[in-house]
């Protein structure tokens, strides 16, 4: 499964590189001790890509930004012990998606009268007669007169 990111933006992502027992951290490599392949949506493409230390850790940053939307595919080989390392990016505006999730967010905190009339928000938390949201069944408040 790729991972959603944003057109335009940088996209970071870490990896290990080990040494030969499969367990240690390998720690100084550079650059030049990495060859990158970029595929967007299936084929070669020039975008280029930052390789650095986290530290002397072992653990290395790759960052990189996408700048058309589609599939971008990254695969890093190291030369020091001849693994791949790879990971799928599906590069999207995701700035709309935001708005709304913030929407979402904010709507309850703010509370009922702030959120758009005949909203899935406003059916819920403003019940009465006049909206689809039927509060004597569709609610735990319904439940509760219910039962008692």
């Amino acid at each position: 499964m790729s991972r959603q990111v944003e057109t335009g933006a940088h996209v970071f992502d870490s990896f290990p590189v080990f040494e030969s027992d499969g367990f240690t951290k390998k720690s100084g490599l550079h650059d030049a001790d990495f060859s990158v392949v970029v595929l967007v949506n299936g084929f070669a493409a020039s975008v280029p890509v930052s390789i650095t230390e986290v530290g002397a850790t072992g653990d290395y940053r790759c960052s990189f930004t996408p700048l058309s939307n589609g599939l971008y595919q990254l695969q890093i080989s190291v030369a020091y012990n001849k693994e791949v390392w790879g990971e799928s990016y599906d590069a999207s505006a995701l700035s709309h998606i935001k708005d709304q999730l913030d929407k979402i967010d904010l709507a309850p905190t703010l509370g009922p009268s702030v959120v758009t009339s005949g909203s899935l928000m406003d059916r819920m938390l403003n019940m009465d007669a006049g909206k689809s949201y039927n509060q004597a069944t569709d609610s735990l408040q319904g439940l509760r007169n219910r039962m008692g």
